[in-house]
């Protein structure tokens, strides 16, 4: 009876994940970077571009904000010209 108590009480072996752990985690670690640099690449370009009036501005800079990366890629696709850029 004392054996099989002793037995319960051995900690379970883990199996080994080796190096497709630490390979996912560099992954996506890199990918947070590079989406971080992205929406503050797109936040500094619509706070300093010139092409864009003042509205424009606020409503791009609010919207990247709310939206996060999402409204960062909408702007770069889209808001960077503003009306001035587009023969308006």
């Amino acid at each position: 009876m004392i054996d099989w108590l002793l037995l319960a009480q051995r900690p379970i072996e883990r199996p080994y994940v080796g190096i497709g752990l630490g390979l996912g985690m560099i992954c996506i670690f890199s990918f947070v970077v590079l989406l971080s640099a992205l929406w503050i690449w797109a936040l500094v370009d619509a706070i300093r571009n010139p092409r864009l009036s003042d509205n424009q501005r606020i409503i791009w800079v609010v919207v990247i904000l709310v939206t996060h990366i999402l409204g960062a890629i909408i702007y770069l696709a889209a808001g960077r010209q503003g009306d001035r850029g587009r023969g308006m």
